[in-house]
């Protein structure tokens, strides 16, 4: 099937035009898109990507959402006509075998921001939030995972996530500011009841279920476009912070890709048939992320 792939973009020329039709969550997609971005790096293609199907599109609009979130640096397609190779993920085209072993935070920046922008909007979004609560250098960011995310790794406790903040406390004092994220809205009350000493601040979602339902798993209800939004919005404010204690997910695993230097702490390991880049990079570097904490006092 790969082979026939390849042989259909042929027809593409230097174009390399691929639809990503999955029930995958927001950045699953981001994940799949960017083996395509690497293999065309590779081979000097240009690509040109489709997201369609999944739960984040505007309306009943499923021709394509990705240019809802992100702009093509390419511009526009070409006059041509393009054969657009559909798969639901990178193993369809033989990928994730190819590279499994190649990718590094680092090159997933430099793709990802070699072949794409966020759109003005959305970083305006960003950047007012993030200017409300003064987020910076001093917040500590956590995102906590729940719903479905127990099949691919074990659950962390509440409790788990407190320590964790309390002993980056405890090892920066200079640190002012909690941002929390989190699909199970009744951690965040939690964490917002707690006195740390400091100011604990969350995105106002609306699109968070309280069903223990993933947001990638209710395609038919709500609105597929703020889902998205606040996906990448809360990964973006997790990168604007300069450290990150973070459970299994690829939403907060995202955010060291938007950011390099962002200092992440793990707080559990996605099962081994589960143990996907960029949580497995950041997993197996935990030890550096704490060592930097410790040394930066």
């Amino acid at each position: 099937m790969w082979a026939l792939r390849n042989v259909v973009q042929k027809f593409n020329r230097d174009w390399y035009a691929i639809e990503i039709c999955s029930t995958f969550g927001f950045f699953a997609y981001l994940q799949t898109a960017l083996y395509i971005l690497l293999y065309c790096d590779d081979y000097a293609l240009r690509p040109a990507i489709r997201f369609t199907g999944g739960a984040y599109a505007k309306g009943s609009d499923r021709a394509g959402w990705l240019e809802n979130y992100f702009t093509p640096k390419l511009g526009p397609l070409p006059d041509q006509f393009l054969f657009f190779s559909k798969i639901r993920s990178d193993h369809d085209l033989g990928l994730h075998v190819k590279y499994h072993d190649r990718f590094t935070i680092e090159l997933a920046h430099y793709l990802f921001n070699k072949y794409f922008s966020i759109k003005d909007h959305l970083l305006a979004d960003l950047d007012s939030f993030v200017a409300e609560h003064s987020i910076g250098e001093q917040f500590i960011g956590v995102h906590f995972r729940g719903t479905d995310k127990s099949f691919e790794a074990p659950r962390v406790p509440w409790q788990n996530v407190r320590d964790g903040i309390e002993e980056l406390l405890r090892a920066d004092k200079s640190i002012r500011g909690i941002f929390v994220a989190s699909d199970e809205p009744e951690l965040i009350e939690w964490l917002h009841s707690i006195p740390f000493g400091l100011p604990v601040v969350s995105l106002e979602n609306t699109e968070i279920y309280r069903s223990g339902v993933a947001t990638h798993l209710t395609s038919d209800t709500g609105d597929g476009y703020v889902k998205g939004k606040e996906a990448l919005l809360n990964s973006l404010v997790l990168s604007r912070c300069g450290y990150c204690l973070k459970t299994a997910s690829a939403l907060s695993g995202w955010s060291k890709i938007f950011n390099p230097a962002l200092r992440v702490v793990m707080l559990n390991k996605p099962y081994d048939r589960f143990f996907w880049f960029p949580d497995k990079k950041i997993w197996e570097s935990r030890y550096d992320a704490l060592a930097t904490i410790a040394a930066a006092q």
